[in-house]
């Protein structure tokens, strides 16, 4: 005759979650991702701001690489065929009141993707889809503004086909 040990029934739920811990420790072992929230690689990422804050009225160019995998800063060089896709934006106002600003390829502002304004002293857009450049873009900061602005874009190149 074959006799079976029983658990207690309130040991049950102890076992249930240690089981859970020993198995979540496993998998959480290794965080690290290889690709980014957008699939792409972390190394791909860029993050672009002009060399100084932008007084109204004038237009800077988004055109210096502040980070980096390496973590160097180089100038923004778009690899041939390919675009810079902007998903992030941030704006840091200096003074009271409004700031607006416009970014657009570089050049006559004939086409504008982004328009942002705030009166908050620090304001980030987050771009579902992006806005593609071919160039670096250009920020404007409106004449109507109160504030000079200091913007860092953040995105990734991407293929142009």
């Amino acid at each position: 005759m074959e006799t079976r040990t029983m658990l207690p029934r309130s040991l049950i739920p102890v076992f249930g979650a240690a089981a859970l811990l020993i198995c979540g420790a496993h998998a959480n072992a290794d965080t690290a991702q290889s690709k980014t929230h957008l699939g792409g690689k972390v190394s791909g990422l860029v993050s672009l701001t002009t060399t100084s804050s932008i007084a109204p009225g004038t237009t800077a160019q988004l055109s210096r690489v502040v980070a980096t995998s390496q973590g160097s800063v180089a100038p923004l060089v778009i690899p041939h065929g390919a675009v810079l896709v902007v998903t992030d934006v941030t704006l840091e106002s200096f003074g009271p009141g409004d700031a607006f600003i416009e970014i657009c390829e570089a050049g006559p502002c004939s086409v504008v993707p982004l328009r942002i304004g705030t009166t908050d002293r620090f304001t980030a857009l987050h771009l579902t889809s992006g806005v593609p450049f071919r160039a670096a873009p250009d920020v404007s900061n409106f004449l109507g503004s109160d504030s000079s602005v200091l913007v860092t874009a953040h995105g990734y190149f991407a293929m142009d086909r």
